[in-house]
Parts: C-alpha cells; structure tokens; sequence
C-alpha cells in the first residue's frame, strides 16, 4: 500500500463532508484564540492541536460508520466492507487525508461473524506541535438480508453464578440485575422471571446497540401483576421521571405499559398499564407512539413484536396485527444501555411483575408479517415455530409449515 494519505471518494456520503465542514469551522475558531502573550499562545496552540487530533478521529468513526451503512444497504459482505477500509489487512492501516486540517488513519483489529473492531487514529501533522488522538471502536455489520439480528437470548438451566451471559449469535452480554432469575415454565421452558423490586436483564455493549432507521423488537411475556408504567424493553436510560416526555429524555425507544387514563398528544389510554405500549423517540418533544388495541390477561402468555421503519410503527400480538400506524421518526442515537423487563430514571425504576420468555430478539430491519421463503425471519416465524413446540393455536400459521 502507498504511504500517502488517500484522500476518501467522493462516492462515500456527506457524513464525511459534514465532518470536514465541522473541522473547517474548529480549525477557524481555533485560530481565533490565540493570545499576544507568547507563553499562553503555545499553550492554546496545543489545547486546540489536541482537540483538532480528537475531531480527526470523531470523523474518522462517522466514516465508517457511513461506509458500514452503505455497504449494508448494498447487501455485501463483511469482508468486503473490510477490504474497502483498510486494504492492507491484515497487518498496518489505511490514512485518509482531510487536507491542511490532517488525516485519520483506520486499522481493523478483529473481524468476526458479523462484527469488527477498528481503531481510528486522527493525526493533525508533521509539525512540531503534532498531536494524535486514538479511538478503538467495535461495529456490528448486518446486511439487510442477513439472517440474524442484533440478538437473541435463550436463557439457560439455572441463572449463572457469574450473573452474566452471551447471546446465541455471541454478539451481546447481558447482565441479571438484582432479582433477576431464571425459573422453569410448565410451557415454555427456561424464562426470566422479574417480580418488581428493580429486577432488569441490562445490556451495556454501546456501539454494538446503535439503533437504526428501521428495527424489529420480538418478546414472549406474561403478566402476574398490573403494574403502572412497567417495562418489557427499552434503550436509554432517563434521567427525568416526569411523564410524557421527561422520561423519555435520553432514549431511543421504548416498549412498556403505561397506567390507567394516561395521555398522550390529547389521547386518553384507558387501562394503560394492561395496554402494550411503544414510542421511538427523536427529540425530546419528537416521538411517534403506539399502544395496543387489547388489554393482556393476567397468567397469559403472549408473543408481542414490534416493528419501525419510515413507514410507520405495528404491533404483532401472537402473529395478528393488532395496530399500526404511519407516524414514525428516525430515532436518535447513542449508545445506552437496553434494559429488559424494566424501565428505569435515574432515581427509580418500572419492573414488570412476571416473565419474560424464550428468545427475546432484536433486529436492526423490520422484518415482514410473512415471508414466502420459510427459512427466512419473519414475525410469523417467530411466533409459529414456538407455538408448535407447545401445541398451542397455530391458526395463523397455515400458510407454511414450521
């Protein structure tokens, strides 16, 4: 590979540009604190060397990420995204000239299934007042028809003595939070039983569990207790605890219950807290919301799937559609942690009273109702599979056979 900095195509998006942009106006406003006297010049010239060597950097993360989405889109593969960032694999990296302002350099670390892990150096120079500055980043890669999502838990024998346990795509840690346990079912197996008390399965592997413009959430729950503003599952954790939006102040998405004759945007939800409920959040003030058309029975399980995507929110109960609607917008981004079986501020939590079942999953798509192709996810795979392990009503499900 050349030892010059390559300067990036213009065909790899404007979150590049965007970064540059920004970087023009750093550098700008940088070069504007300078001070008369000579010894505090240095000084500043460092400081803003070392913040220009952290945006160098920052930017070389959005690239990937950029480039990581488009490849996605494209449906390639993994180790052609790899090969395109850093063609020198498996051994040096690949620098990315952004002009006077410096470069940032990518080496891939490790690549495995459907993950990789990148450390992304922004360099501001040869100078000597050179300053670097290094991220190492891990990524998870998932073309749009790739058959596994974010991931999925089969929860085991007994809660292990370590309180933590990896997904079966061996993607995701999660830790078992207070009380939480593993308990047999007389149907189902193994599940996770949360009886309030703060008792959360947590997951914390932050880029990994970036969100994205479109997503399935699929859980098997059952109630014991009606309880108000209990969580099945949500990303972020809210530092407010005042409803409606408060609690929403940091989060992605969230999929819960409410309380009786809560109000959303001048709607009244009678029975909320047996009503399923999901808002994905951009703002502050900016969501679009969801609830149930039905009150879930004590002692009853139920599968529930959400799924989002530019053409709006549904809600799956037990392979129906149960609602939908075509508001929708794109979440925000960061990387909190995904709670299960609670909802959680910083001063309280939510914990439903019952189970949680076999194979809570994420997917960074919206999977379709069916799909004509029996192999390939699909919310009616989802439910059917674990329905005819139980004998359970398969009405739905005669189109194919699981």
């Amino acid at each position: 590979m050349s030892n010059n900095p390559k300067r990036p195509r213009l065909d790899r998006g404007a979150i590049l540009l965007a970064a540059i942009a920004g970087l023009v106006v750093i550098s700008a406003i940088s070069s504007g604190l300078y001070k008369i006297s000579a010894s505090s010049a240095l000084n500043e010239v460092e400081f803003n060397k070392a913040n220009q060597a952290r945006y160098l950097a920052s930017s070389g993360v959005l690239y990937v990420q950029g480039e990581k989405y488009k490849f996605e889109q494209d449906n390639k593969t993994l180790d052609e995204l790899i090969a395109d960032l850093n063609p020198s694999r498996p051994s040096g990296s690949d620098a990315y000239s952004l002009g006077n302002t410096g470069t940032f350099s990518i080496a891939i670390n490790s690549i495995s299934a459907n993950n990789f892990q990148a450390t992304i150096t922004g360099d501001t120079g040869d100078d000597d007042l050179q300053a670097r500055f290094t991220r190492t980043e891990t990524f998870q890669y998932n073309p749009k028809d790739s058959d596994q999502g974010t991931f999925r838990f089969e929860w085991p024998d007994s809660t292990p003595s370590s309180k933590t346990m990896f997904d079966v795509w061996n993607r995701v840690e999660g830790e078992f939070v207070n009380g939480a346990r593993v308990v047999r079912d007389w149907y189902l197996g193994n599940v996770l039983r949360i009886d309030g008390g703060c008792d959360s399965f947590s997951l914390t592997q932050g880029e990994i569990l970036n969100w994205t413009p479109s997503g399935t959430i699929s859980v098997w729950i059952r109630l014991d207790r009606y309880r108000d503003w209990s969580g099945i599952m949500h990303k972020g954790d809210s530092s407010h605890s005042n409803p409606p939006y408060g609690i929403f102040d940091d989060e992605v998405w969230t999929f819960q219950f409410t309380e009786n004759n809560a109000t959303f945007d001048g709607i009244r939800i009678r029975n909320g807290n047996r009503k399923p409920f999901f808002a994905l959040i951009k703002s502050n003030t900016e969501w679009a919301w969801l609830t149930s058309s039905s009150d879930l029975s004590l002692y009853t399980w139920y599968n529930i799937a959400i799924t989002y995507s530019p053409d709006g929110i549904k809600m799956y109960i037990n392979n129906r559609l149960d609602s939908s609607t075509s508001d929708y917008v794109i979440p925000r981004q960061n990387s909190s942690t995904i709670t299960i079986g609670s909802q959680t501020t910083s001063d309280n939590c939510y914990s439903i009273d019952g189970y949680i079942g076999p194979n809570p999953q994420l997917w960074p798509k919206a999977l379709p109702h069916t799909d004509s192709n029996v192999n390939k996810p699909s919310i009616e795979r989802i439910y059917c599979e674990q329905a005819k392990k139980l004998g359970w009503d398969r009405s739905t499900c005669n189109k194919y056979t699981y």
